[in-house]
């Protein structure tokens, strides 16, 4: 209960009982990528908590198993978006802690869904659902020279990595580098109110985190 290993339920639904190199093996392995954590969370907190022989022993389990994730997910967000180089969200948002919400697991499986959506990847629901795999061959087939900034908007990187090599990169393949640029800026602001401490094309910081944005 408290390491999160998947079992043997968990595993007979990522492969589906089959064996690694066939078709529905592969398939099936593909669409539940990363997802086993969720899935495993599943089958034991949220199961756990499901098969109490009352509502209040359910109410006991679970509302503290709900607020610890929720925290969690709220932590790993801010966290996650300082390092992108943005300011961490207004946490008096109800949007915020709906993410966080999902973002911490409470929702199994569902949540990894539900917390995709809140991340605007850009990506098709369809692209969600077949997984990793998918959603790549998705990207690809929409990677021209004007879209590259945008296959990859809302996908965590090395902040380093991505102003040093990634936005130069960008600057010399795509000839609408700066639009695409502010396109980020304006769709972190209109999405969650955030502003870059480290925007997009820029060589070094031009502040600290606004730790202070996290209650408006």
């Amino acid at each position: 209960m408290v390491i999160l290993e998947p079992d043997a339920r968990v595993r007979a639904v990522t492969t589906q009982g089959q064996a690694a190199g066939t078709f529905v093996g592969e398939l099936s392995r593909n669409l539940f990528l990363f997802k086993s954590f969720s899935l495993t969370m599943a089958a034991t907190h949220i199961a756990r908590t499901l098969n109490q022989d009352s509502t209040a022993a359910m109410i006991r389990l679970g509302i503290p198993f709900l607020l610890m994730s929720t925290f969690a997910g709220a932590a790993a967000m801010q966290a996650r978006a300082i390092l992108a180089g943005r300011d961490p969200r207004d946490m008096s948002d109800p949007k915020f802690w709906s993410a966080a919400f999902a973002q911490g697991g409470g929702l199994g499986i569902y949540g990894d869904m539900v917390s995709t959506a809140f991340t605007r990847t850009g990506q098709s629901p369809l692209a969600v659902i077949a997984g990793p795999v998918g959603g790549a061959i998705e990207d690809v087939t929409r990677l021209t020279s004007g879209q590259v900034r945008r296959a990859f908007e809302g996908q965590d990187t090395r902040l380093a990595a991505d102003r040093l090599i990634f936005d130069r990169i960008q600057s010399l393949i795509d000839p609408d580098y700066q639009q695409s640029f502010r396109r980020l800026e304006q769709r972190a602001q209109k999405d969650f109110g955030q502003r870059f401490w480290f925007g997009p094309g820029d060589t070094y910081p031009e502040r600290a985190p606004d730790l202070g944005a996290v209650w408006q």
